[in-house]
Protein backbone atom coordinates (compact mmCIF):
# COMPACT_ATOMS: atom_id res chain seq x y z
CA UNK A 1 0.00 0.00 0.00
CA UNK A 2 0.99 3.66 -0.26
CA UNK A 3 2.71 4.85 2.89
CA UNK A 4 0.21 6.63 4.93
CA UNK A 5 -2.41 4.63 3.50
CA UNK A 6 -1.73 1.35 6.30
CA UNK A 7 -6.10 1.12 6.83
CA UNK A 8 -8.47 0.52 3.62
CA UNK A 9 -10.55 2.56 5.38
CA UNK A 10 -8.15 5.57 4.71
CA UNK A 11 -9.35 6.05 1.06
CA UNK A 12 -12.65 7.09 2.75
CA UNK A 13 -12.68 8.00 5.81
CA UNK A 14 -16.27 8.79 5.82
CA UNK A 15 -16.88 4.90 5.23
CA UNK A 16 -15.53 2.31 7.50
CA UNK A 17 -17.10 -0.15 4.45
CA UNK A 18 -14.42 -1.23 2.01
CA UNK A 19 -14.83 -1.09 -1.26
CA UNK A 20 -13.81 -3.77 -4.66
CA UNK A 21 -13.89 -2.97 -7.98
CA UNK A 22 -14.07 -6.36 -10.16
CA UNK A 23 -13.19 -6.29 -13.52
CA UNK A 24 -14.56 -8.90 -15.59
CA UNK A 25 -17.30 -9.04 -12.99
CA UNK A 26 -20.38 -10.00 -15.48
CA UNK A 27 -19.45 -13.80 -15.62
CA UNK A 28 -17.37 -16.50 -14.47
CA UNK A 29 -14.86 -15.94 -11.70
CA UNK A 30 -15.17 -12.56 -11.65
CA UNK A 31 -18.98 -12.51 -11.05
CA UNK A 32 -18.15 -15.45 -8.23
CA UNK A 33 -15.56 -13.15 -7.07
CA UNK A 34 -18.24 -9.83 -7.21
CA UNK A 35 -20.62 -12.70 -5.12
CA UNK A 36 -18.15 -13.53 -2.69
CA UNK A 37 -16.95 -9.88 -1.76
CA UNK A 38 -20.50 -8.83 -1.51
CA UNK A 39 -21.17 -11.22 1.18
CA UNK A 40 -18.11 -10.13 2.95
CA UNK A 41 -19.58 -6.67 3.26
CA UNK A 42 -17.78 -5.11 0.85
CA UNK A 43 -19.48 -2.04 -1.36
CA UNK A 44 -18.44 -3.98 -4.81
CA UNK A 45 -18.35 -2.32 -8.74
CA UNK A 46 -18.53 -4.21 -11.25
CA UNK A 47 -17.21 -3.74 -14.83
CA UNK A 48 -16.97 -5.71 -18.28
CA UNK A 49 -17.40 -5.52 -21.57
CA UNK A 50 -20.94 -5.92 -22.23
CA UNK A 51 -23.47 -3.69 -20.81
CA UNK A 52 -26.53 -6.49 -20.91
CA UNK A 53 -24.29 -8.98 -19.42
CA UNK A 54 -23.62 -6.42 -16.79
CA UNK A 55 -27.26 -5.77 -15.62
CA UNK A 56 -28.66 -9.21 -15.74
CA UNK A 57 -25.13 -9.70 -13.12
CA UNK A 58 -25.84 -6.75 -10.91
CA UNK A 59 -29.46 -7.38 -11.24
CA UNK A 60 -28.28 -10.94 -9.49
CA UNK A 61 -26.11 -9.86 -7.23
CA UNK A 62 -28.79 -7.55 -5.89
CA UNK A 63 -31.46 -10.22 -5.61
CA UNK A 64 -29.03 -12.67 -3.75
CA UNK A 65 -27.88 -10.40 -0.88
CA UNK A 66 -30.10 -10.08 2.08
CA UNK A 67 -29.64 -6.22 3.34
CA UNK A 68 -27.56 -4.98 -0.15
CA UNK A 69 -27.60 -1.11 -0.49
CA UNK A 70 -26.92 -0.69 -4.16
CA UNK A 71 -24.96 -2.89 -6.71
CA UNK A 72 -23.18 -0.70 -9.18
Amino acid sequence: MTEGMDNPSDLNPNSNRLSALVIGGSSGIGLATARLLARAGYHVAIAGRSEERLQTAADELAGALTGADSVQ
